[in-house]
């Protein structure tokens, strides 16, 4: 960041003080990758934790993107939760366990910046205090009740098993317990000496060989919603009244049958507070008071809101689809009414935004705000061209930029490529500083960083160029495939028998097409087999996420077990080499 150019200019200086002095203001006029590098640059002069939120997911990754090449800070993001209102029991639980750690993150202040599309602002979360005290802490010397614990654990929403291979699960033998937290990459071993803890250790679940002592341990929830007895007998009483009602108002005897068949087991399995396929339909009922992600930031957090009048379609939009969806359901049994309360009403987001203090970001120069703001400041900027290797072209505008009394500062993705950066600018006859002159004299810079393009700021003269934009061929890196897949064209590519590899579960053998009724829709599956009896059903249109297991001739592969983590170290271990 260039502090002088900044701190010199008068209309940056009037931002941080109306931000120091608690208003809310709105900031017109910059375009997606200047607006991430202005507003670190905010954020950063005023020492805030700060919540961005984006109009939508795409603009969220990419704010995270430019944050995260900026930031020397902790960057979080939350994604987004899909809503499954089908009875289909989701074997990958990632994203659910990124927004649990986030949101422990969010309530105990541990971010410097937390980046989320605008759709998470609608959803309903658990209390934030209930949320708290699903938080387990254990250090060495504590005293330990061995069949609470396994009961606590079995609450909090983790798996049971001989042995602890993924995030989530835990094993008990004698007086040893392993635990997989879900925020951690690797399971710890608490030893008990009788009933105190003797010691907590790190280990490799693979070989199970310690990694190293600790001296305290923190178990986060591992499902997003946990109900004590009393919420899930409540939510099943509502539940049971809303389906009296509903079959009181319907002669269709027919769809009386089909919600008297599939609610009555979905009562029965709430009163005995068990977790079950297709429990996310019932999120509605569960609370007497919805609560949302702002619950969890503190009031001292600063609130950067992206484009309003698109968020506004954004979640317009969101909310439309869902209901739509809900009536087909509705139709067919397989709803009730409440479900349709999912998200809260968009409409009392301004009411939401009230307690915070929120700064606003808009494309145009007259910006649309949730709340009043006590001014509107216009920001002029432009993007730079892409040289791609056109040295002359560069060299031509750099001069340009010096004659007018410009800095430029110049982004390298590391140090190691700002070396050879500073090497090939200064061979072909640009001068390169590594530091800014403390004088502010006009000069080029290079520092590290990683934007997804450059800009100009015409007002502080100031232009921020990256890497990309100069060198050719420059491009990112394609996601990484595991070397031992073949892309499928079409599911007669596979043959019954055949090893496949899955993005997320790993290698398994083929077993067919079945055709599976998920909620009284009829599909074609694939089936694949996995290790220890697990079997994954793929929908036949999404062959994209299987690849032909291609390894060494004549010898075969070691199949993974669904849920294990053993594909995940598999993966990682590849891409190091």
């Amino acid at each position: 960041m260039n502090s002088i150019r900044f701190d010199n200019w008068e209309k940056f200086r009037n931002i941080i003080s109306d931000i120091s002095n608690g208003y809310s203001i709105s900031l017109n006029g910059l375009t997606e990758t200047q607006r991430h590098h202005f507003i670190y640059s905010v954020i950063a002069k005023a020492g805030r934790k700060a919540l961005y939120i984006a109009a939508n997911d795409l603009q969220a990754r990419n704010a995270l993107e430019s944050f995260s090449g900026m930031a020397a800070g902790k960057v979080l993001y939350f994604p987004f939760r899909e809503k499954m209102l089908y009875d289909v029991e989701a074997k990958s639980y990632d994203q659910a366990y990124q927004r649990i750690e986030i949101l422990d993150c969010l309530l105990r202040q541990d971010f410097d910046i937390a980046v989320l599309s605008c759709e998470s602002l609608i959803d309903i979360f658990m209390p934030p205090e209930e949320f708290a005290a699903c938080r387990l802490s254990f250090k060495t010397g504590d005293t330990v009740d061995l069949e609470k614990l396994i009961s606590d654990l079995a609450r909090l929403g983790y798996e049971r098993e001989n042995e602890v291979e993924g995030s989530g699960q835990f094993a008990v033998r004698g007086g040893i317990i392993d635990i997989f937290p879900i925020q951690m990459r690797e399971p710890v071993r608490i030893e008990l000496f009788d009933i105190e803890i003797d010691s907590i250790r790190v280990f490799d679940p693979e070989s199970q060989r310690s990694v190293q002592g600790i001296d305290r341990v923190e178990i986060l929830p591992a499902k997003e919603f946990i109900l004590s007895k009393e919420q899930a007998l409540k939510a099943a009483g509502r539940i049971r009244r809303e389906l009296r009602e509903v079959v009181s108002r319907t002669d269709d005897k027919d769809l009386v049958n089909s919600l008297n068949k599939n609610f009555e087991n979905y009562i029965e399995k709430l009163e005995n507070a068990e977790y079950f396929a297709g429990i996310d339909k019932f999120i509605p009922y569960f609370y007497d008071e919805n609560h949302s992600l702002l619950d969890y930031v503190g009031r001292d957090s600063l609130l950067f809101v992206e484009d309003v009048a698109r968020l506004r379609q954004r979640l317009k939009n969101v909310v439309e689809e869902y209901h739509n969806q809900c009536e087909v359901l509705l139709d067919k049994g397989m709803l009730l009414p409440g479900s349709f309360l999912m998200y809260s009403d968009p409409e009392d987001l301004p009411g939401r935004f009230a307690r915070f203090q929120t700064v606003y970001l808009n494309s145009l120069d007259e910006g649309e705000t949730l709340t009043e703001v006590k001014k509107q400041y216009s920001l002029y900027g432009n993007n730079t061209v892409s040289y791609a290797g056109r040295i002359d072209e560069l060299k031509k505008d750099i001069k340009a930029w010096l004659e007018k009394g410009y800095q430029i500062t110049i982004q390298a993705m590391s140090d190691q490529r700002k070396e050879g950066l500073k090497n090939f600018l200064e061979e072909n006859g640009i001068r390169v500083y590594s530091e800014y002159p403390k004088d502010d004299t006009p000069c080029v810079v290079i520092k590290t960083g990683q934007l997804k393009n450059g800009f100009v700021y015409p007002e502080i003269k100031w232009a921020v160029l990256c890497e990309s934009d100069i060198v050719a061929g420059k491009k990112k890196r394609a996601a990484h495939q595991h070397k031992t897949g073949k892309k499928i064209d079409v599911f007669t590519d596979l043959t019954v028998g055949d090893y496949v590899v899955h993005q997320v579960h790993g290698i398994g053998v083929y077993k067919g097409i079945e055709s599976l009724t998920v909620e009284g829709v009829k599909s074609e599956y694939l089936k694949i087999e996995y290790r220890d009896g697990g079997f994954l059903y793929i929908p036949i249109t999404q062959l994209d996420l299987i690849q032909k297991y291609i390894g060494t001739e004549g010898k075969a592969p070691k199949i993974n077990k669904l849920g294990g983590a053993e594909w995940t170290r598999q993966k990682k271990k590849s891409r190091k080499r």
